[in-house]
């Protein structure tokens, strides 16, 4: 059973207990950077700062309105991009990036953020220091009352192996060409770097996107049924010689092999694949 990695889902399923008598006092995500609290059982006075971080590895949350205005984030921001949390709130979420290309990247896929259960993308935050940190942003939109908040869940990825050790097993457990993921509406809701560098199409002219749009039309009326028959069964599928239009124009071919994709209560949101090129567009021979 495949899971998002520390995902959204497991913050919104925290317990926040009295520190005297143990009673649960708050169940979810603290949406205000400083809460204070009566327990109504034992009467002790107590706080709560911020998301709690619950021993998630390589992650911090950052939550903001639709402006993209920081209301509230995860002391993890310090450990990675060497920011105190409370300089970020009030700031916009631009400011973790050093280029406009990616600014647009994050506005536009946040603005199709409540079309979707939830949606990912890789890109860079600027730490503090200047440095470039790689990340994966999962976006997702909760609501809050009246009004509703965009909750990035922000995984950092490892660097690449150098050892030659190393690098040989890193290899032999990443070996596809490129990774994606659809809701199960078949809407692309995943699309990683590599899948973006050899179509030629920018993370935001994938990401929210119906994936028989990239297909010839007799194609993508052949598989729409089976797709979706699949996704009732929650069967796992491979796919073989799949064409796809690339940005170019030009049609490539790909094989795909496609797992279930659960939130962490085990519910099903969609399809996450491995996909392999029969040949690399950048070849120029596709």
């Amino acid at each position: 059973m495949a899971t998002i990695p520390h995902s959204i889902d497991s913050y919104a399923s925290l317990e926040y207990r009295c520190p005297t008598c143990n009673k649960l006092v708050v169940k979810g995500i603290l949406l205000k950077g400083h809460v204070e609290f009566k327990c109504i059982r034992c009467r002790t006075f107590f706080s709560f700062d911020g998301p709690a971080e619950h021993g998630r590895a390589q992650s911090y949350l950052i939550i903001s309105d639709h402006d993209g205005t920081i209301e509230n984030c995860s002391a993890s921001v310090s450990q990675y991009l060497g920011y105190e949390p409370g300089t970020l709130i009030g700031k916009n979420v631009d400011m973790l990036y050093a280029d406009e290309a990616r600014r647009a990247t994050d506005h536009t896929i946040a603005s199709r953020a409540h079309s979707f259960p939830y949606l990912r993308f890789d890109t860079v935050h600027t730490a503090q220091s200047g440095e470039d940190v790689a990340v994966t942003v999962t976006l997702r939109e909760l609501a809050a009352g009246e009004r509703a908040q965009l909750v990035r869940m922000v995984h950092c990825t490892p660097p690449m192996p150098t050892g030659l050790r190393e690098r040989a097993t890193f290899d032999m457990c990443n070996h596809s060409d490129f990774e994606a993921a659809l809701d199960l509406h078949g809407n692309i809701i995943y699309a990683d770097a590599r899948a973006c560098t050899l179509s030629g199409y920018a993370p935001e002219e994938l990401i929210g996107k119906y994936v028989f749009d990239f297909m010839p039309p007799e194609e993508a009326a052949r598989r729409r049924k089976n797709m979706h028959d699949l996704f009732a069964a929650h069967a796992s599928y491979r796919v073989f010689d799949s064409p796809v239009r690339i940005k170019d124009g030009r049609i490539v071919v790909y094989d795909a092999f496609a797992t279930p994709s659960y939130d962490d209560f085990g519910t099903l949101i969609g399809y996450a694949s491995l996909n392999w090129l029969k040949e690399d567009p950048r070849s120029g021979s596709a």
